[in-house]
């Protein structure tokens, strides 16, 4: 099956990641005369609440992804139920089950570093962002990363510009790098 994988990575709410993801659903939106393609959610991180996605279905529905039942069951929106999946698999493999714990615990400890790292550059973004307000309100970040205009510049800030300018590389740089560490793990 091909199709489009969608990650929820910094979507404050995973609503905001289906109505930002229209774009990339156009197979499983419901027109007329067009057969949809399945959406297929992926919910095992939420653990004992893995089928807790009405919500996620409603808003699938808002942007025009249809369901369609089959024998009691929604066979357009469907949840690969991983977690049972998982479960399952170690119920029937019980020797597995320690090796498959301390997976997890490595896992999660490293991603409570990688959210600690992100939200010390994160923080440091927001104040250098917040600085740069304070000399130009109506300023942007793109503003804010401009080339600089030479030693005639007269704005106001055009001193404190390229320190500011300089700490946003100091941070942006390393929440990619951080970013593309935790993807490898």
């Amino acid at each position: 099956m091909s199709g489009t994988l969608l990650l929820n990575g910094n979507a404050e709410h995973d609503t905001e990641l289906v109505h930002a993801s229209v774009p990339w659903l156009g197979a499983a939106l419901a027109r007329p005369g067009a057969p949809p393609r399945p959406v297929l959610l992926v919910t095992a991180a939420w653990g004992e609440r893995e089928h807790d996605e009405a919500h996620l279905k409603h808003a699938l529905h808002e942007v025009g992804v249809a369901s369609r039942l089959e024998e009691g069951f929604d066979r357009a929106i469907v949840n690969l139920s991983l977690r049972h999946e998982l479960d399952a698999v170690l119920a029937a493999a019980p020797a597995l089950g320690p090796a498959w714990r301390e997976l997890e615990r490595a896992v999660e400890a490293a991603r409570a570093f990688y959210l600690a790292h992100n939200a010390h550059l994160s923080a440091l973004v927001r104040r250098v962002l917040a600085t740069a307000r304070e000399l130009d309100p109506g300023g942007s970040l793109a503003a804010l990363l401009e080339p600089e205009r030479g030693t005639r510049d007269a704005r106001p800030g055009a001193l404190v510009r390229p320190a500011l300018r300089g700490e946003l590389g100091h941070a942006i740089a390393p929440l990619a790098e951080n970013d593309e560490r935790m993807m490898a793990l």
